[in-house]
């Protein structure tokens, strides 16, 4: 069980030094070993389709920073679902114009919601600020203006020990974090003039009022414990609340640790009780084994991806294997294909056992891989192509999508019926899909369209074109 120990571990309450001391070596440390891979001043851009010139001007608490001194820069993709990783990869080295500004070419080909900038001085203290640049696919060229970077301090200090009450050496931990911790009724009463302000603007100012309370508001990091079991996270960041959580190599993560309260804040992390855990998938002997995997997850997260956290790959026999899964917790297993939403199996609920356990096998003896190609008019393959099909009547829809060049379709038989679509493209019905088949799809026009809406089953054009 992990337990918070705000004034209960004497090591933390004592470690005024430990945290001004060791806390600026773990630092020091952490920033070197980055650096030292860093082999250039100004790391080249990828490939890509899109060039965007980016632009700051940067400040310290006394003044502009020096012409031509070099910052430690990071690019941070971000989404609107996922949380936001601040020290996940390597920093750059850039250098700073002649007048102390930023000036930055970036290059992408991916289209993500926003660029986080994240730039932090080299010498000590280290000084830090980020900006967010929306949409940077779309546009040529970015002025954030003016920044002032404010210290880095030390977040959390903490130590993670193993189930036994030995310290954990390099385990992984992770630390996510609020903006405020204010009670969520003071957020819906945002500080704006109910008389002017537009519906729009109101209910953004909600919204985004609500979302400060998502563990994903604030900065996301992840670190490693040293050889005794100690870890900390440094921020330059507002931040109201923590929690962490930490895992051993290839094991389980323990409980999340939520912490608030005055800077540093403190923990102990306590790893769970693990075992090995193994099984095996019998299959026919031509069955493909490379797309298949077996995947264990908490009961109560079955059915949502984002809750799936370990798997595994089948070896030549069908057998898997997981080592360090916690001890107790209620599981299910699952095995899935690449490319396809199926879910080919799941298993009875059940705990896993201190000292480990074999669970039952998954007889799919009768699952068969049926691939096909979906080509336009010039033979060529279709990108986007995609195909829809239930196991039977009644069943939800399943979807494969194209890979390589080819579609696979999993079913228990020799065929199935399938529907085949790709963007811009007529569906086509196939009443008996086998392998090795390819089909031309035709444009999509009034005709086809209206075709689809009288022959096609109804919860399946709702799928894929939406309710009508």
């Amino acid at each position: 069980m992990a337990t918070s120990t705000v004034g209960s571990v004497r090591w933390v309450l004592a470690g005024a030094i430990w945290v001004g001391v060791l806390g600026g070596l773990v630092l020091r440390q952490w920033v070197d070993a980055r650096e030292a891979r860093a082999v250039s001043t100004e790391s080249a851009p990828p490939d890509a389709a899109h060039s965007l010139a980016i632009r700051a001007r940067l400040r310290g608490p006394d003044g502009p920073l020096a012409p031509r001194s070099d910052i430690r820069l990071w690019r941070r993709p971000l989404a609107n679902s996922v949380g936001l990783g601040d020290e996940s990869n390597d920093p750059e080295i850039h250098p700073l114009g002649e007048h102390g500004e930023l000036v930055l070419a970036h290059s992408t080909s991916e289209h993500v919601d926003a660029l986080r900038i994240v730039v932090q001085t080299r010498a000590e203290p280290a000084l830090e600020a980020h900006f967010d640049v929306v949409a940077p696919h779309a546009i040529d060229a970015f002025d954030a203006g003016e920044l002032e970077l404010r210290p880095v301090r030390i977040l959390v200090a903490g130590l993670v020990v193993q189930a036994s009450g030995e310290p954990a050496a390099f385990a992984h931990v992770e630390l996510e974090s609020q903006v405020t911790d204010a009670p969520l009724a003071q957020l819906d009463r945002p500080e704006l003039d109910a008389e002017r302000a537009t519906h729009d603007e109101m209910r953004a100012a909600i919204l985004a009022a609500r979302d400060s309370l998502q563990w994903s508001s604030g900065a996301s990091r992840a670190t490693y414990s040293n050889g005794s079991g100690l870890f900390a996270f440094f921020s330059a960041d507002p931040i109201a609340r923590v929690r962490v959580r930490a895992a051993a190599s290839d094991a389980d993560a323990s409980e999340w640790v939520e912490l608030g309260g005055a800077e540093p804040m403190s923990c102990r992390i306590e790893l769970p009780e693990v075992a090995p855990l193994s099984g095996r998938v019998l299959l026919a002997p031509d069955v493909p084994l490379d797309d298949l995997s077996v995947g264990i997850e908490d009961l109560h997260r079955h059915r949502y991806p984002l809750g799936v956290h370990r798997y595994a790959k089948l070896a030549g026999d069908g057998s898997w294997s997981l080592t360090s899964v916690r001890v107790g917790a209620p599981r299910v297993l699952w095995l899935r294909a690449l490319n396809t939403s199926l879910e080919i199996a799941v298993s009875e609920p059940f705990a896993v056992e201190a000292g480990g356990r074999s669970v039952p096998d998954f007889d799919l003896r009768d699952l068969r891989a049926l691939d096909c190609e979906l080509v336009d008019e010039r033979g060529a393959p279709l990108d986007g192509a995609h195909a829809a099909f239930r196991w039977a009547a009644g069943q939800p829809w399943e979807f494969a999508f194209q890979h390589d060049g080819r579609t696979r379709l999993w079913v228990r038989g020799e065929t199935v019926e399938a529907w085949l679509m790709a963007p811009g493209r007529a569906c086509r019905h196939v009443a008996k899909f086998a392998s090795g088949q390819r089909f031309e799809l035709e444009p999509e026009t009034p005709e086809t369209l209206a075709r689809e809406l009288r022959d096609f089953p109804r919860d399946l054009i709702e799928r894929i074109r939406g309710p009508r």
